[in-house]
């Protein structure tokens, strides 16, 4: 069994041998993994390999700044917004109509999406997905809002669903579940069995 440690601190257990790790997990990876062998067993490596950032706007953060220290030519800007740049993605969010689905929404439009799909109930967006809608476009980032009418406790159609958004935008990339009902007429504890199994979270 052998147990790297990848740079972004996750554990990962298999009994392939490294040989077929390396393609799979990338350089890094491997790199760091090699690394950690070699100050788990002693064992020194032929040569030292600076650590290297799993990041296309590497590097960043503090090692960007130590690197910015000793290489005049490393820019110095803001790069964690690039990080979380959600340009060209395309994300489903289910209770997209209203409440805290079309947040979610609004704020991967505004994240750089360029389209979300927004799936709900009723059979048409209420004013405030439409205000939302109207707000993206005039944002002028190319990104949109799109309301489809869905039941997400139909699985079958949920799938096919998004394999047509997919098929249509060429990718999926996010899918936020935030779908459900919960009457207020009833305090939690005393809900009945058959309404909480309509909750759909």
């Amino acid at each position: 069994m052998i147990s790297l440690q990848v740079p972004f601190k996750l554990a990962l257990r298999t009994t392939k041998p490294i040989s077929v790790l390396k393609p799979a997990l990338g350089a890094a990876a491997y790199r760091s993994s090699a690394r950690f062998y070699a100050s788990s067993t002693g064992n020194r490596p032929a040569q030292v390999i600076k650590p290297q950032s799993v990041s296309p706007h590497a590097p960043i953060g503090v090692s960007g700044a130590v690197d910015a220290e000793s290489d005049p030519s490393i820019p110095t800007r803001p790069k964690i917004w690039d990080e979380f740049s959600l340009a060209d993605r395309v994300a489903i969010v289910t209770g997209g109509n209203r409440g805290l689905g079309l947040e979610m929404a609004l704020a991967l439009a505004e994240a750089g999406a360029r389209a979300v799909y927004c799936l709900d109930l009723p059979k048409t967006p209420g004013e405030d997905f439409r205000a939302a809608q109207k707000f993206v476009e005039k944002m002028g980032t190319g990104g949109m809002l799109e309301y489809i009418s869905a039941d997400v406790t139909d699985q079958k159609k949920m799938w096919d669903l998004a394999e047509k958004i997919g098929d249509r935008e060429g990718r999926m990339d996010v899918c936020i579940a935030c779908a459900g009902i919960l009457p207020p007429d009833k305090d939690c504890l005393e809900y009945p069995a058959e309404g909480f199994r309509k909750v759909r979270i």
